[in-house]
């Protein structure tokens, strides 16, 4: 039975139709800048995010494992949360019919970092390299360096293991120790900050297709993991504080810090000031 959740030629399909509907109003956002002269560039900066990206696993393996190698889950947050009313989400849950499932099953296994390189991707086609870096480092890069250490010293399990309820994503894990391992690293939520970050950048956008493109797909996520009984309302929001910060965080980063050191770059290094 063809099972669309885990095809890979579904998923491309998937990225390329939201791709192409990100971009039919691309030219509200375009920069005014000859396409041969971005083109260098632009697949420069294009690479350099995959890279980051293909090797984000195992730089943040590395880097935490040497960090927190002595201090791994050293509190423990599951009873705290199960006593806090709403904190489980049922709400989210009164209204389940088998269609919705399936749709939130899909969201939620599939669309974690879609919704990210539609807008890297939208930004290459903007001619923004400036836009690609603030959607990755926003949405990815600097949220990693401040919720790993969370994942590594707090343990909070997923709200359905800790209940004692099944699995409603059905998934198959190899060994007790896989499914723990799954099971854990829920404060804050990534999903809901990927998604939520992804949002507070679209919403800049001019482009109104990509802007109801982008509340859709992201409140989609947001909600999927409170209807799969993944993450508790806390994480849920803290994740929604977390994406706010680093939107904030990038911006700042982008548009002062950055510009500022390279001025004073220029000013120390005569052939650097004197190119127009």
């Amino acid at each position: 039975m063809f099972n669309f959740i885990t095809d890979p030629f579904f998923h491309t399909s998937l990225l390329l139709v939201m791709i192409a509907f990100a971009l039919v109003d691309i030219k509200r956002d375009q920069k005014p800048i000859n396409w041969l002269f971005f083109l260098p560039f632009g697949f420069l900066a294009f690479s350099f995010l995959y890279q980051a990206y293909q090797q984000r696993a195992a730089y943040e393996w590395q880097i935490m494992h040497t960090f927190f190698q002595k201090y791994y889950h050293y509190w423990n947050w599951d009873k705290a949360f199960t006593k806090i009313p709403l904190n489980n989400g049922w709400p989210f849950r009164l209204f389940r019919p088998h269609w919705l499932n399936v749709y939130f099953a899909f969201v939620y296994e599939t669309a974690f970092y879609l919704n990210l390189w539609v807008g890297v991707i939208r930004g290459f086609f903007a001619k923004d390299i400036k836009k690609m870096f603030r959607y990755m480092f926003a949405g990815l890069v600097l949220q990693m360096i401040i919720i790993y250490p969370f994942y590594y010293t707090v343990l909070l399990q997923e709200v359905w293991f800790v209940q004692g309820d099944p699995d409603l994503l059905h998934r198959q894990f190899s060994s007790h120790a896989a499914l723990l391992s799954t099971v854990a690293d829920c404060f804050p939520s990534m999903h809901t900050s990927t998604a939520f970050a992804v949002l507070l950048l679209a919403l800049r956008e001019r482009g109104k297709w990509f802007k109801w493109l982008m509340v859709a797909d992201c409140a989609s996520i947001i909600v999927s993991t409170l209807y799969n009984k993944i993450h508790w309302l806390l994480d849920v929001l803290a994740g929604m504080l977390l994406a706010y910060i680093t939107v904030i965080a990038v911006d700042w980063i982008l548009d002062r810090l950055l510009p500022n050191v390279w001025r004073k770059i220029v000013v120390r290094i005569p052939l650097l000031s004197s190119i127009k």
